[in-house]
Order: structure tokens, then sequence, then C-alpha cells
């Protein structure tokens, strides 16, 4: 693989860190649309004294799907909730930095090499690249974000706010992607 397909996927993931930092730290939207726990000291008890294991949790759970599960749904509440019994012991480790940002080098370098192998008379202007980084922020909102919303049922003003998110990560990436990455020179 050319050495500007890691040179772009490399400042893609600079420009996604530093964007979603800003996004989920500086900026208010994200914590707009999320909710601390009511008495969280009693829940939190509750669920140390009855769930032993990491996981991904449901309220109500598989185990009730039996004639009972339809009046549970119906009288609510549905809970998806994941539970950390062993792990990182503060809020952000170092670690999770760092493997966030991997993460972000191997999507964008993804991105990167897939507009590369795009026809160049198809994507001859920077503009059009740009663009084209973008709908891969268009494709995670519809794929992602808004099957959560129909699936796990995420309220609505949530999952605007993280498909919003992901489109303004990948264009803000797609700038500098596409500045790298021009197929007419592969």
């Amino acid at each position: 693989m050319d050495s500007r397909i890691f040179v772009a996927g490399f400042l893609g993931a600079v420009v996604i860190f530093v964007w979603t930092f800003l996004s989920w730290v500086v900026l208010p939207f994200h914590d707009m649309t999320m909710s601390d726990i009511p008495n969280e000291d009693a829940v939190v008890e509750v669920l140390k004294d009855n769930i032993e294991e990491t996981g991904v949790y449901f309220y109500p759970g598989r185990a009730n799907a039996d004639s009972t599960l339809a009046q549970k749904l119906e009288a609510g509440p549905r809970v998806p909730f994941m539970v950390y019994r062993e792990g990182a012991s503060t809020q952000m480790s170092p670690s999770q930095f760092v493997f966030g940002f991997i993460f972000n080098f191997i999507a964008a370098t993804i991105v990167a090499w897939m507009l590369s192998m795009t026809s160049d008379n198809k994507l001859l202007r920077y503009g059009q690249r740009v663009l084209f980084v973008t709908f891969f922020g268009v494709f995670i909102a519809v794929f992602s974000d808004l099957m959560m919303w129909n699936w796990m049922l995420y309220p609505m003003s949530y999952v605007i706010i993280v498909a919003y998110d992901n489109v303004i990560t990948w264009a803000l990436a797609g700038t500098v992607i596409a500045w790298r990455i021009d197929p007419k020179n592969f």
C-alpha cells in the first residue's frame, strides 16, 4: 500500500480524534441527550448485588420470552444497559485514548485506501473527494445510529446528535484525506 494512504490515514485519525474530543468533552450537545440516574447509589447497589458478570443486559430479559414478556414490555420500562465489573479504574484511562486513536487510524486508512481505488474521472475535484469521505459518516449514521433507534429504541434526540456527529466527523476527516489522496495520482 502506498505511503500516501498511511499519511492520509494518520492525518484523518488526528482530525477524528480532535473532533471527537471537542464534540464529547467541550461542546454541550452530547450532554443534552444523556441523563443521570436518579438515586443512583441505590440503583448501583441493586446492580452490584444482582449482576456478577460484565456484560450487556436488558430488561425485560430474554429469559422472559414467555407469556409475561408482552405485559412487561407494555408496562415498561425497557432498559438496555452495560455493567463493567472489571476494567479501567478511571473515567478515561490512557489506554482508551491510545486504542481510540489506533481505531481512528485504521478507519481513516481504510477510507483513504478506498478513495485511492476510485476511478480518477469520477472524483477529480477536491470537493467531490471530501463528499466521498463524508458519505462514510452518512453510512455509519444510517447503518449504526438509526439501527440503534430502530432495534434498541434509543431516543431519537440521542440518535440524531450521534448521527450528525458521525457525519461531521467524516466530513472533517475528509478535508485532510481528500487533500492527501487524489485518485488520478495512484
